[in-house]
């Protein structure tokens, strides 16, 4: 597929073997109208079509192929993507009577990862990937399903994978291995790289955390457990309206938006806004900002009830990019997918865009993921919450040691230095000699380790500041 009225600033890529993106830079309206008109000429009917804010999407199809054209008027971009074997125009929702009340569980995990399961009215649940392939999360997961569903078979309306990384999209394998034709489940939804396709992710083929196997084995048994239980696969593509049961979710961005600009396995994430319970929720997955262009594709439209904040609260590529997608978002409830003390000490609140979360004042709860957590939608924080987030936050604070330390006079015994975060360090050591010069010496701390670090001869001062916090021990004294 290539430019059809002569475009000279665009780019191709193939996402995989079914779909193929052509993105447009410097693209005007008219640009869209005329690729929308070309198709229609070219024999696709056109069965979806809107204008929003942040531009303009429409979808055709022509026999099994779809096309999906979405236009982004804040940066001025047009992606004309062409899929073969389209399943979207497939979708058939029947309505279901409404048996229960709809609810988010944030599911806790053995190790940081992702794992949700919304339910809906109908009683049937929305599954955000599920984090590892281990045998705990999978029963935890299951265990949720069969307690929420009430006395009926679990049935997923949709599990949506929302990248090929170890701690979000293995669970789908292992559980369906475990426990198919214990759970039903009409479809699945998930835009993925081929397994081989190292070009562009190179790190699919390298185990993760000492892992036997790689993600491209598991995208592999993600395409052949679709088949196994029959589910319908429909692939993501931004600008998309899916509705199941009482909930609608937008596709904001995925792969096709970032395979150009990132070979991050993470910046591929799917990026979801559901409408749920008279609620927004969004669903972030490890989107990078940066190369999803959030805040510049959509503004205000993030703006959301409940927030999946991106990557765990760790580090999202550059902060400003982060910061600027949060000033819209502005939710009030927040769901952390890592521990207490990931979130409010050793990690995550070290992280600059995940301060400025922390501290904006429309941030009234933080949810972490020490326990299974479930919230009813529509849901507000209680009235004091923000203030028992500040409280969190300098509990969690108080545990960490400092970023600075002055030292005068300096000892001549050794000191140690503890790295209590999970973040390599750099601690940069200014020693001042009774001579009045100075040495600089930078030391690296690995994360969760210490180090011992001896004064130069004659030094009378100390200085040691580091980008994460440290804790400082005087080896004498601590005998």
């Amino acid at each position: 597929m290539q430019p059809r009225f002569g475009e000279t600033d665009f780019t191709v890529y193939h996402t995989n073997k079914q779909n193929t993106v052509l993105t447009l830079q410097n693209a005007e309206k008219d640009a869209f109208s005329r690729y929308r008109a070309l198709f229609l000429e070219e024999g696709y009917e056109e069965k979806e079509a809107y204008e929003a804010p942040h531009g303009a999407f429409c979808a055709l199809v022509r026999e099994k192929t779809g096309v999906f054209l979405h236009w982004f008027s804040r940066i001025g971009e047009l992606t004309v993507v062409k899929e073969e074997n389209c399943t979207y125009f497939q979708r058939e929702e029947k309505p279901l009577p409404t048996v229960t009340t709809p609810q988010i569980t944030q599911l806790n995990l053995t190790d940081f990862g992702l794992s949700y399961a919304v339910r809906l009215s109908d009683g049937r649940f929305i599954i955000f990937d599920g984090g590892w392939d281990d045998p705990v999360d999978q029963k935890t997961l299951y265990g949720c399903l069969v307690e929420q569903s009430e006395g009926r078979t679990p049935r997923i309306a949709c599990w949506i994978l929302t990248h090929p990384h170890s701690d979000h999209h293995r669970c789908f394998n292992g559980f369906w291995e475990d426990y198919f034709g214990k759970v039903e489940i009409d479809s699945v939804l998930f835009h993925f790289p081929e397994a081989d396709d190292l070009e562009h992710y190179p790190k699919l083929c390298i185990p993760h955390r000492g892992a036997n196997d790689t993600d491209t084995e598991h995208i592999l048994r993600n395409n052949a457990n679709v088949r196994k239980i029959g589910a319908v696969h429909y692939t993501a593509h931004a600008g998309q309206t899916y509705t199941f049961g009482d909930a609608k979710m937008q596709i904001l961005v995925c792969m096709e938006n970032t395979i150009a600009v990132s070979n991050n396995i993470n910046a591929i994430s799917t990026v979801i806004k559901m409408e749920l319970g008279g609620q927004v929720i969004l669903w972030t997955a490890d989107a990078y900002c940066k190369h999803a262009r959030l805040e510049e594709r959509y503004g205000e439209e993030l703006k959301a009830d409940i927030l999946q904040v991106f990557h765990h609260g760790f580090s999202s590529g550059k902060a400003a990019p982060v910061i600027d997608a949060y000033e819209q978002i502005r939710a009030r409830t927040c769901f952390v997918s890592t521990t207490e003390y990931l979130v409010f000490s050793a990690f995550c609140i070290h992280q600059e865009a995940t301060r400025h979360l922390f501290d904006m004042e429309e941030t009234r709860e933080v949810i972490t993921g020490d326990t299974t957590r479930t919230i009813p939608l529509p849901y507000e924080p209680e009235e004091d919450s923000r203030t028992r987030l500040k409280e969190r936050i300098a509990r969690g604070l108080s545990l960490c040691g400092k970023k600075e330390w002055e030292i005068s006079p300096a000892s001549e015994e050794p000191y140690t230095l503890k790295n209590i975060t999970y973040s390599e360090i750099t601690v940069t050591v200014t020693s001042t000699l009774s001579s009045g010069e100075t040495c600089e010496e930078t030391l690296t701390l690995p994360k969760r380790s210490e180090i011992a670090f001896t004064p130069a001869e004659n030094t009378a001062s100390l200085s040691m500041q580091g980008d994460f916090p440290f804790l400082l021990e005087e080896t004498a004294l601590a005998k």
